[in-house]
């Protein structure tokens, strides 16, 4: 496990400070800090799945059991969307239903308010991800599936978020790491 100062540290501060190293290196090439950061990213991306499966384990892992039966339920396509790092997760989880046969695809959520709504339709599902859960450029795509009515499961941080307040099922709180980006 890391250590109290380390613990707080995201998995993206660790590779930063890899980065750094690998940017500028020592004169004495023999100090094993690259190696050291190696083994510190490897233990805060361990720590953080313990820390998922300590979430799930609390509440016998009912929040994730609805939100897959409330996404098994679409009809239609299942739409993911996502700003920023939580975008990536997206595209990456579209990417993998559509390869196992899921009719997905990934909406970007600033292109959304400029026509990409209209794909989705009342057979669709929605899975939004945002750290926040209150980015703006998400806000649009948001209430279109609210109004639409479609299953939608968001995944935040934000317990009283836009996000958690209108999806169907909401994942919250899973994983707490590193610093708040909106």
């Amino acid at each position: 496990m890391l250590d109290s100062k380390e613990r707080d540290l995201a998995p993206g501060e660790v590779v930063t400070e890899i980065l750094d190293l690998v940017k500028a290196p020592s004169a004495n090439q023999s100090d094993n800090r690259l190696s050291s950061c190696v083994g510190k990213l490897l233990r805060a991306e361990r720590d953080a799945l313990d820390r998922i499966i300590e979430t799930g384990e609390r509440n016998d892992w009912v929040d994730f059991e609805q939100a897959i039966h409330l996404l098994n339920s679409v009809n239609g396509k299942l739409i993911i969307t996502g700003m920023g790092k939580s975008g990536h997760i997206g595209k990456k989880i579209a990417a993998t239903m559509s390869s196992l046969g899921v009719p997905a695809f990934f909406v970007h959520p600033a292109e959304a308010s400029h026509g990409d709504l209209g794909m989705m339709t009342d057979q669709d599902g929605l899975l939004a991800f945002s750290n926040s859960g209150n980015t703006t450029e998400m806000v649009a795509i948001i209430e279109r599936a609210a109004e639409l009515e479609i299953p939608f499961v968001g995944v935040t941080q934000g317990a009283e978020s836009l996000l958690a307040c209108r999806a169907k099922k909401t994942i919250l709180d899973y994983i707490r790491i590193g610093k708040e980006e909106g």
